[in-house]
């Protein structure tokens, strides 16, 4: 069942990805084409803003893209009419025209209800998952208890069950495969299941900000949700595995930097995951547990 869960999980993080990079490859054609036609239009209206700026779509005092998506989805509306009434500032032959620009817009309004419904479906997947995770530790922990009353600490009949004998310290190994997903305004941790692992800790040092790493997130599994950052901070993120007294070294740390893209409220605004690296690096701290959950996988 768990590796069932699991399964249709790593189906929705796939088809999240896939509607990213539709949706990323949409607003970057976007911009490009409204830088293109800012250049074309200094030709005729000059390198300052203006009043004929204005009438073309510009109406801040400035004739910089616009940073908020939402901004730069009206400024293409306000391009593609200021083309219908005045054909003879088109360059057909650079793409900048009415058409183009509808063209740009509409693709970038298209692709944002997928990725919406994506980061929807990855999020309550990884809820189902979650809560099925969750159950089999409760039902361990309850076995474990049981067990204890019966079986010496030192007892081999501990491994039968897929547990750690008690008597026996062992400090599990540093999680690998740590990576960052970001459904809405929220992140998705994840590392691989560590063997001997009971417990997962991850920390954070926001870039610039923090001198070390500070603990945000501790699980009983190999997954965490964490609240995202503001737009444009930059973030490193480690893991470390748990096993009574024991923690693991940390793993190698992910940087993150959230993106300037709002999240979706309307048909005109979207948002902008998290993007992850892998450098080297590690942390420390202190954790306890008594299960072993990557035997139970």
């Amino acid at each position: 069942m768990l590796l069932m869960l699991r399964k249709v999980y790593n189906t929705k993080r796939s088809s999240r990805q896939s509607a990213y990079n539709l949706f990323h490859s949409a607003v970057d054609n976007l911009s490009d084409w409204l830088r293109v036609v800012r250049n074309v239009l200094m030709g005729p209206f000059g390198d300052h803003w203006n009043t004929m700026w204005a009438q073309a779509g510009f109406v801040q005092p400035s004739i910089g893209i616009p940073r908020r998506l939402q901004d730069r989805i009206a400024l293409a509306l306000k391009l593609a009419q200021f083309f219908t009434d005045n054909p003879s500032y088109e360059v057909a032959s650079m793409d900048v025209t009415a058409a183009k620009g509808t063209a740009v817009r509409g693709a970038v309004i298209k692709a944002q209800d997928p990725l919406q419904t994506a980061n929807v479906d990855l999020k309550t997947a990884s809820g189902v998952l979650n809560t099925a995770q969750q159950a089999l530790v409760d039902n361990m922990r309850f076995l474990i208890k049981i067990l204890t009353g019966t079986l010496g600490k030192d007892d081999p009949r501990w491994e039968a069950f897929g547990l750690n004998i008690p008597g026996t310290n062992t400090t599990p190994a540093a999680p690998t495969g740590l990576r960052a997903t970001v459904m809405d305004s929220e992140v998705l941790l994840e590392c691989d299941a560590t063997p001997l692992a009971t417990r997962y800790r991850y920390r954070r040092k926001i870039v610039g900000v923090d001198a070390q790493y500070v603990l945000v997130a501790s699980s009983l599994t190999p997954m965490a949700v964490l609240e995202g950052g503001a737009a444009g901070m930059t973030m490193e993120f480690i893991a470390q595995a748990v096993n009574g007294g024991s923690q693991s070294v940390a793993s190698d740390p992910i940087t993150v930097t959230t993106g300037a893209a709002e999240k979706p409220a309307t048909s005109d605004a979207a948002v902008a995951p998290l993007a992850a690296i892998a450098p080297n690096g590690n942390g420390n701290g202190n954790g306890n547990g008594t299960l072993a959950l990557s035997r139970l996988s």
